[in-house]
């Protein structure tokens, strides 16, 4: 049965923190702080990134502050909006601070490419990675950094077409094989020839897991409960996932002098101009100099110190140790 799944946007104040650091100089409640977390969870809810400041109700004195007002979004608001953030304003005279909620195109520079372990065993994957990349009709232009772009591009395309193909045809073989398994079942339950049958399902039973294990590569977190009943990376739990883990490491804006950056090309050169401060050289004064009252040794003493130890030394040396026992060996020997 088809569902019509809505997408709607959840805002305001929820007088609860997610977060230990989200209250300060206020008592923190870990267990409620779960259930309300339990809570985002389970409803696939998304933590919109809040930016500006980190808290939204202060007291007057400021000793209090709480990040208590938050926006919580369905997974289709961040596929219909991908860059979806929001702002905490000043407060001003109120006890709240007011949040703009929008969507601007944030744009770091081009998306790293990606690629699954799991599709290096698959085959035909060398095949389609070579083709690809040799593929002469889609060079076309003199700059070699833009020719390189293009295969790049040119190699992901071809590798999405050709891991749908490959996906269609797994399912439609792990459905064969599921199948045939549950007809040899039935046959096995009346004993029928049991002999080969039993064979048979033992090469099944090889062929499922070679397919279950190459469908568990692709998402090594995930437990083999989840993956059995969600399928593989192109399920709707790894994408719920994904844009959850997204939204969290986004970069929405950065503090800089008491402002919020938000615009790509200055925050970029804030976290540049930060770094290139961290690793400038420290001009700094010696702190130990050298003393004119240290008693050093005359060339003479230093010379001895350094001369081989003769025989008499030695013998003087041991035989004023007072140590009774090293002197009755010496004297046997």
């Amino acid at each position: 049965m088809e569902t019509n799944v809505r997408n709607f946007i959840i805002f305001g104040d929820f007088n609860e923190v997610r977060y230990a650091h989200e209250r300060y100089g206020v008592q923190f409640n870990q267990s409620e702080a779960e259930e309300f977390n339990d809570f985002i969870i389970s409803s696939t809810l998304v933590d919109v990134p809040l930016g500006g400041r980190t808290f939204t109700r202060a007291n007057k004195s400021f000793t209090q502050r709480l990040l208590l007002d938050r926006i919580l979004v369905t997974n289709g608001i961040l596929d219909l909006w991908p860059s979806t953030t929001g702002t905490i304003l000043s407060n001003l005279w109120y006890d709240h601070c007011p949040i703009i909620l929008k969507s601007e195109v944030l744009d770091y520079g081009p998306i790293p490419f990606k690629l699954f372990n799991s599709w290096l065993d698959d085959d035909g994957f060398d095949e389609v990675v070579a083709n690809s990349w040799n593929d002469i009709s889609i060079v076309w232009s003199s700059n070699f950094q833009i020719r390189f772009k293009d295969k790049l591009k040119h190699v992901k395309e071809a590798l999405k077409t050709w891991h749908k193909d490959l996906k269609i045809k797994c399912e439609a073989a792990k459905k064969n094989l599921l199948e045939r398994l549950e007809v040899i079942d039935t046959h096995l339950i009346s004993n029928r020839q049991p002999n080969n049958l039993i064979t048979e399902r033992v090469t099944i039973l090889k062929d499922l897991s070679i397919i279950e294990e190459k469908e568990a590569c692709c998402i090594a977190k995930k437990n083999r409960r989840i993956v059995h009943c969600l399928g593989d990376e192109n399920s709707s739990f790894f994408h719920v996932s994904l844009n959850r883990k997204r939204k969290k490491v986004q970069i929405a804006g950065v503090m800089h002098n008491g402002d919020w950056i938000s615009s790509p090309s200055h925050v970029k050169e804030v976290f540049f101009n930060f770094f290139v401060h961290k690793f400038l050289p420290i001009d700094h004064d010696n702190i130990a100099t050298p003393s004119t009252h240290i008693h050093m040794l005359s060339r003479s003493n230093a010379s001895r110190i350094c001369m081989d130890a003769s025989d008499e030394e030695i013998k003087n040396s041991v035989w004023s140790s007072n140590l009774p026992g090293l002197t009755g060996f010496l004297l046997n020997l």
